[in-house]
């Protein structure tokens, strides 16, 4: 490993994690990981599309687009529109996280491929990367902002991962992009890592929408943290532990910043989401879906007197009873739950912004109790729930669900992900789910192509 001038434990795994971030190759990536790459970017490129819709966030678009520069960097809002890269990878990065459709890490709270993604295609369609390279990179920069999460992890889920990490993997992406040595690869880190936000969790659940703007300014910051690198301008070796551990109060796992680096690929842990809410309350969805299907006619979920949930301790975050935003709805057990009863499934169709204002989904709110769910489980089933149903006739019905569909142990599939990316996409950009579909097959000439290439004809057409 290249010597970068580092001492103490952190600075030195973070060392070894920049040299192996700098000279990986695209030869040396095993086809599993390369296959997950296009993967994850085809998911998270459909949950940016999936929002290009959304009265705030084209307000936000077009607000930002006014003081645009040259066209070099697609916007994915189905205009054809393009921008600067800075200005593209803001609103794409907004656009990420608004519906709860994008992936995240299983093994911690990180969402490394939307932190990634939105500053690495403007990047690579301004400067004519291959789509090659632009795997690669998503690669390092998912493995690379995933291993500091681990490395600095939190007690609680006070800080929101989208504040604290999406700069570090924006950072990232760039600087792969680029190809950085080891050292200006360290000082992008370094600087965005000064330049995340402290933004609480909560503001998710209590539905701020200032929240969907964090991964967008930390993509315009991994950007301008790279960019600075390149101009000279360093970080602090330990500016990760200052920041992480002396000003968020975050615990330090040094080793898990190169902890099986090449050979545990972190790209391979993830979860997938076919729900549009926040994943913690994936299980309960289940749970739900499993008891409602097992109900004796005539009962209806709609008609129980009591809707018990016990789940996991990160679901019990999820506790607002009158939400007042769609994002704060995504992050409630108790709407999602109400929905579900109601709606019998949880969609883009029935969770959408006129179940806040739904009366019966008001009323069966309050019949939702939220309770630990005991006991205590390891992963992969440590995100369970168990849902009770109580009749005014004094029956109940009870159906749990350890793990739910979408994360490492219980995978999607395929065709379930791509039918999910088609129902997005095909309305907005009807030619893109073939792009990505000769991507997932590893075309030679897809690969090879430089990214703008490959994706120009299936975006530039204005269907909006």
């Amino acid at each position: 490993m290249a010597d970068l001038g580092m001492t103490g434990p952190e600075t030195r795994h973070l060392a070894n994690l920049c040299s192996w971030a700098a000279g990986l190759d695209i030869g040396a990536l095993p086809g599993p990981v390369v296959a997950q790459a296009v993967n994850v970017l085809s998911d998270d490129i459909a949950a940016i599309v999936s929002a290009c819709g959304d009265p705030a966030l084209k307000a936000v678009r077009e607000l930002a687009l006014l003081s645009g520069g040259r066209a070099e960097a697609s916007v994915f809002d189905g205009t054809g529109r393009r921008t600067d890269r800075y200005t593209a990878a803001l609103v794409n990065g907004a656009a990420a996280p608004w519906n709860e459709l994008d992936e995240g890490s299983r093994r911690v709270p990180c969402h490394a491929g939307i932190y990634a993604i939105p500053a690495l295609l403007a990047e690579a369609e301004a400067e004519g990367i291959g789509t090659q390279e632009v795997l690669r990179a998503l690669v390092v920069a998912y493995e690379t902002v995933t291993r500091v999460a681990l490395a600095f992890p939190q007690t609680d889920l006070k800080l929101h991962p989208h504040a604290a990490y999406a700069a570090i993997g924006a950072a990232a992406a760039v600087a792969a992009a680029r190809r950085f040595d080891a050292a200006r690869f360290c000082n992008a880190l370094t600087i965005a890592a000064t330049l995340v936000n402290p933004g609480p969790f909560d503001h998710a659940v209590r539905g701020s929408l200032a929240r969907n703007m964090w991964v967008g300014h930390a993509a315009w910051t991994g950007l301008r943290a790279a960019d600075w690198s390149a101009s000279g301008i360093a970080g602090l070796a330990d500016g990760l532990h200052d920041v992480f551990c002396g000003m968020f109060g975050c615990c330090l796992a040094p080793d898990q910043l190169s902890a099986g680096l090449g050979t545990s690929w972190l790209i391979l842990q993830n979860f997938q989401k076919i729900y549009p809410c926040c994943q913690y309350a994936h299980s309960t969805i289940e749970a739900m879906a499993d008891l409602m299907a097992g109900l004796p006619p005539p009962l209806a979920p709609g008609e129980a007197t009591e809707i018990a949930v016990d789940i996991h301790p990160k679901g019990l975050k999820l506790n607002q009873y009158d939400p007042p935003t769609m994002l704060s709805a995504r992050f409630s057990v108790p709407h999602i739950a109400a929905v579900m009863a109601a709606r019998g499934r949880i969609d883009s169709e029935t969770l959408a912004p006129g179940s806040l204002a739904d009366p019966v989904v008001a009323m069966l709110r309050r019949r939702v109790v939220l309770r630990p769910y005991s006991p205590d489980l390891p992963p992969p089933d440590d995100r369970a729930a168990r849902v009770t149903l109580k009749f005014e006739d004094g029956r109940e019905f009870t159906a749990e669900c350890l793990c739910a569909r979408g994360s490492p142990s219980k995978p999607l599939g395929q065709e379930a992900i791509r039918r999910k990316i088609a129902a997005i996409c095909t309305p907005v950009y009807p030619e893109l789910p073939a792009v990505f579909a000769r991507m997932a097959r590893l075309e030679e000439a897809a690969l090879q192509a430089p990214w703008r290439d490959l994706i120009a004809g299936s975006i530039s057409q204005r269907t909006r």
